[in-house]
C-alpha cells in the first residue's frame, strides 16, 4: 500500500515541471498581463475609463451607443485574455504541453483585437459623420425672418438642439456664427438673457457674438469623453502584439541577411544603378597580344607610345590584373571592327566559404587584338596567349571571379580557395 501511494505521488509531480529561472520569469510576464487585464475590466465595470462630464442637450441619450459599444470592447478583451493567461501558466507548467496550438490561439486573438478594434474605430468615424448630417441640411440658415421666428420648435428639434448648443457651449452657428446671416438668435450673444428673440444681422456688432462653432466644439467633447478608453486599448493592442511585431521584423531581417548573401547585392545595385541612373553597363574584357613577334623593347616602346596620346584611368597594378572594365558601347565597336571578334566565356565565383548556394555566373571577352591597334583602351594591358598573369579576374561584393584557367586553359593552374 505505501508502495502504491508513493508511486501515485511521483505520478502527481511528474505532470508539472520542476520550478526554475526561465519558468518562473515566463509566469510573471503571464501573471502581470493578467493584471492589466484585470485592472481594465474593472475600470470599465466602474465606468472610470470615460469621463463623467455630462455633455447636456440630449447628447448623452445619442451617444448612449457609443458608450455601450465601448464597454463591450473591453469585456471581450478582458474575457478572452484573462482565460488565454490561465491556460498559457498551466501550460508553461505541465510537462507535456501543447505549446502549437496555444500560439495559433494567441494569433488568432491578435487578429481579432486588431479586427475590432479597427471596427469599432470606423463604427464611430460613421456614427459621428451620420450625426453632422442632419445639422448640416439647414445651412445655411437663408431663410426668412418669419419662418426662423415662427417656428415652432419642440425639445427633439434640430434647431432647439442648436440653440440649447450655443447657450451651454458658448458658440454660435453649426460651423461659424456666419450661418445666421440673416439674423441672430439670443443664444449667440455675450452676458445677454436668453429668449427666443431674433436680431437682424446689420444690428449686431460683430465684437458681442460668440465666434466659436457649435458642431466642431460638440464633436470635440464627445471624442474627449472616450479619450482615456482610446488610450489604453491602444496600449493595450500595442503591448499584445509587440513580441510578434518583434518577431517578424526579426524574420525580415534574416531573410534580407539571406538575400544579400545568396542575391549578389553588390551586382544588383550595380544593374540598379544601370537602369535608373542610365549609366552605361561596363563589361569585364581581356585584351590578348595578337602579333607578338616584337622583342620586349618594341612592345614598350609602343606602349608608351599609346599612353602618350590618351590618359590611362587606373595605374595601379596593372600588370597584376590584365581584366580591365569597358563599356559595351565599346565592346560592341571591338564586335563590329576586330577580326577575329571578342570571344564570350561564362565563369562562376570562386568564392564558395561564405554560403554554399551563392553560385553565379558570368560572362566576359577575351580580345585579341594588336600591339598599337586604335581600338585599344587607354588603361589596357596587354597579355601574352602563353604568359599568365599571377592574377587575372574580377569580384562584385564576396564574389570573386577568377578567369585565369580560361584566358590560358593550357596553363591549368590547381588552386585550393582558401576560406
Amino acid at each position: 500500500m505505501c508502495e502504491e501511494t508513493d508511486n501515485s505521488g511521483e505520478k502527481k509531480k511528474s505532470f508539472f515541471r520542476k520550478p526554475d529561472g526561465v519558468l518562473l520569469c515566463a509566469t510573471s510576464v503571464v501573471l502581470i498581463y493578467a493584471v492589466w487585464c484585470a485592472v481594465a475590466l474593472t475600470l470599465a465595470v466602474l465606468g472610470q475609463l470615460w469621463s463623467n462630464q455630462s455633455l447636456k442637450c440630449g447628447l448623452d441619450a445619442e451617444f448612449e451607443v457609443r458608450l455601450e459599444n465601448e464597454t463591450r470592447l473591453v469585456y471581450v478583451w478582458s474575457g478572452l485574455n484573462l482565460v488565454i493567461c490561465t491556460v498559457l501558466v498551466l501550460e508553461i507548467w505541465r510537462k507535456h504541453s501543447c505549446f502549437t496550438l496555444l500560439i495559433v490561439t494567441v494569433i488568432a486573438i491578435v487578429v481579432m483585437m486588431i479586427w475590432t478594434f479597427v471596427e469599432l474605430h470606423n463604427e464611430e468615424r460613421r456614427e459621428i459623420q451620420n450625426f453632422q448630417k442632419p445639422y448640416l441640411a439647414l445651412l445655411p440658415f437663408t431663410k426668412t425672418n418669419e419662418l426662423l421666428t415662427n417656428v415652432q420648435i419642440s425639445d427633439d428639434d434640430i434647431l432647439n438642439k442648436v440653440n440649447c448648443w450655443q447657450i451651454e457651449f458658448k458658440c454660435c452657428g453649426l460651423k461659424g456664427f456666419q450661418d445666421w446671416n440673416i439674423s441672430f438668435p439670443s443664444s449667440c450673444f455675450y452676458n445677454e438673457e436668453h429668449t427666443n428673440s431674433w436680431v437682424e444681422s446689420s444690428w449686431v456688432p460683430r465684437r458681442n457674438i460668440h465666434e466659436k462653432a457649435c458642431l466642431p466644439t460638440v464633436i470635440s467633447l464627445v471624442e474627449k469623453r472616450g479619450s482615456t478608453f482610446w488610450i489604453i486599448m491602444t496600449v493595450w493592442l500595442t503591448v499584445h502584439t509587440a513580441p510578434f511585431a518583434i518577431g517578424f521584423l526579426a524574420m525580415v531581417v534574416g531573410c534580407s541577411a539571406t538575400c544579400l548573401l545568396i542575391c549578389d547585392p553588390s551586382h544588383m545595385l550595380n544593374v540598379l544603378q544601370w537602369t535608373i541612373c542610365g549609366r552605361e553597363k561596363m563589361v569585364p574584357v581581356v585584351f590578348i597580344r595578337k602579333n607578338n613577334n616584337r622583342t620586349e623593347e618594341e612592345n614598350m616602346e609602343a606602349k608608351e607610345d599609346i599612353r602618350k596620346d590618351c590618359v590611362v584611368l587606373d595605374t595601379e597594378d596593372l600588370d597584376d590584373n590584365p581584366l580591365r572594365m569597358i563599356p559595351v558601347s565599346l565592346l560592341r565597336r571591338l564586335q563590329e571592327e576586330l577580326d577575329p571578334p571578342p570571344v564570350q566565356h561564362w565563369v562562376q565565383n570562386s568564392h564558395k566559404c561564405l554560403v554554399s548556394s551563392s553560385n553565379a555566373i558570368r560572362e566576359f571577352y577575351t580580345v585579341l587584338v594588336e600591339e598599337g591597334s586604335p581600338l585599344l583602351p587607354c588603361d589596357a594591358v596587354l597579355v601574352d596567349a602563353d604568359k599568365p598573369t599571377r592574377v587575372c579576374g574580377w569580384s562584385e561584393g564576396h564574389k570573386e571571379f577568377n578567369v585565369e584557367d580560361i584566358v590560358w586553359p593550357q596553363d591549368r593552374l590547381n588552386r585550393n580557395p582558401q576560406c
